[in-house]
């Protein structure tokens, strides 16, 4: 090759007219050959001979032959504005960290703004956001291409990328499995009624396994308006586990039919005395009871199965059972009644129905009565953040962390009272978080702990934090590039944020 390389640098030294190149390598004779015939004149011949022995030695392949060439156009030019530097190289740090929720949040607010990316950011972006299995939820996919303007568009053939079809119900049917959820977890979040007729377009369709999983977004607003279309799938659908995740649903509208039908059942089974204490009265096992999801053998060996009935019915009725059961109005006091003197002793989960019937009041009134470690864990996450600043979280067991109901995805951010007990506890204790939920705790946290987190890492007594063990610091000090991205991503758009 280097022959070759010298007479082609000679060519181009001493000119081109009346010179010829000898081909040095048999396996290029016949395209150096095709190359000078089909040339107009020795420059030509010289250009597109230096353009194939680059490519030769570069790759070590001959050309493909193509009977048809496929031009490039250029993309259109852009009319919206570019974003700064400074933020434009904070999405760079969070793709190549692969910090996914930050860089979501990121490209939210840049959208939001109506700011695109300076090319030299777009391939960068697009290559891997958009790249399959990349682990990006639709909506940063659908942002990454909004913030990459015209020349993202321009780009997706190339990068062998379809462009996805935008979160609209037009396109409900031609949308994958995964596409499909996400549009229906938007839908559910912002008009809850639209979602029923939108799944009934493709259910029939659906295996069992999608039907589940579309079946469980009715979780997000879930309201008395899907009862009719629950109830049917709870009567009528082919797989016992679907019929099931619309039972649970059910289950969780306090007004609704299946739980009115709890309380119908319980109604007069109960007594309780100052003096005697509880009494029961049993209920006989009926197929209905089997239909309604209630086993008839208790689990346990120190509770018969008749009040085992009874306990799972109590364990499902809201709170306006107990208020009429113990003759208040006042909705916090049967609350706090029933927290402090259960009936069926210690098998009757007071949480149960909280958390089912997602009653954050209820939850909130039981932790200010019953305050230990389990309680906690279990009813903390059902809490709004102005709530959270009034519970004590110093009786919670940190042995095992944070439960992961304590930290949801896009939840609001808490308040500083809150975060700094959340910020104790798991600098405390010793235990291994996924980037993923360091990410949502790092959204999560109030910035006016910022400095006790910094303190914790790098002020004078971080040498004598106990057990700050390598992974620990190394979890402490991702969410405290969490924290300080948010705000500078906050700084830069505040009127979005």
């Amino acid at each position: 090759m280097s022959s070759t390389t010298n007479s082609l640098v000679s060519l181009a030294l001493l000119g081109t007219p009346g010179r010829a190149v000898a081909c040095p390598l048999p396996e290029l004779q016949a395209e150096w050959e095709k190359i000078q015939q089909g040339s107009e004149d020795s420059e030509e011949a010289f250009y597109r001979l230096a353009a194939m022995v680059f490519a030769y030695r570069r790759a070590g392949l001959l050309p493909e032959e193509q009977e048809v060439s496929y031009p490039l156009t250029e993309p259109l030019e852009e009319t919206q504005p570019f974003l700064p530097q400074e933020p434009s190289l904070i999405l760079r740090s969070l793709l190549s960290n692969r910090l996914t929720a930050t860089l979501a949040y990121g490209l939210d607010l840049v959208a939001e703004e109506g700011l695109i990316l300076r090319p030299e950011y777009v391939y960068e972006l697009l290559s891997t956001v958009l790249k399959k299995g990349s682990g990006y939820n639709v909506a940063c996919r659908a942002n990454a291409l909004k913030v990459s303007g015209n020349r993202g568009k321009w780009l997706l053939p190339l990068l062998e990328v379809e462009e996805e079809s935008p979160l609209d119900l037009e396109h409900w049917e031609l949308s994958g499995q995964q596409a499909r959820l996400q549009l229906l977890k938007q839908v559910r979040r912002e008009d809850p009624r639209a979602a029923i007729p939108l799944v009934e377009r493709t259910w029939r369709e659906e295996t069992a396994s999608n039907r589940e999983a579309l079946l469980s977004c009715f979780s997000i607003g879930l309201s008395q308006e899907d009862e009719e279309f629950l109830t049917a799938v709870m009567a009528k659908d082919r797989s016992q586990k679907v019929r099931e995740v619309a039972r649970s649903l059910l289950g969780s509208l306090p007004k609704g039919q299946l739980v009115r039908r709890y309380c119908e059942l319980l109604k007069g089974q109960l007594k309780y005395g100052r003096i005697l204490g509880w009494s029961y009265t049993p209920i006989p096992y009926s197929p209905e009871l089997k239909e309604l999801g209630i086993a008839e053998v208790s689990p346990n060996k120190g509770e018969s199965d008749e009040h085992y009935i009874l306990r799972q019915i109590a364990e499902r009725v809201p709170l306006t059972f107990w208020m009429e059961f113990y003759e208040t109005s006042d909705p916090m006091k049967a609350a706090q009644r029933l927290a402090k003197n259960p009936p069926f002793a210690s098998y009757f989960s007071i949480t149960s129905p909280i958390v089912t019937l997602r009653d954050r009041h209820w939850a909130y009134w039981v932790l200010q009565e019953q305050c230990d470690s389990k309680t906690l864990e279990e009813l903390v996450g059902l809490l709004s953040p102005g709530q959270r600043e009034d519970i004590d979280l110093r009786k919670y067991n940190a042995r095992h962390g944070i439960p992961e109901q304590w930290v949801t995805e896009g939840e609001e951010m808490w308040g500083p009272r809150f975060s700094l007990a959340f910020l104790k506890i798991v600098s405390a204790c010793y235990v291994y978080y996924r980037l993923a939920k360091t990410e949502q705790i790092g959204l999560s946290l109030h910035p006016d702990v910022q400095p006790f987190l910094y303190n914790l890492l790098h002020g004078e007594d971080a040498e004598h934090v106990p057990d700050m063990t390598p992974s620990k610091r190394a979890f402490l000090e991702d969410l405290l590039l969490i924290m300080q991205t948010k705000a500078a991503l906050d700084k830069t758009f505040p009127k979005t944020k």
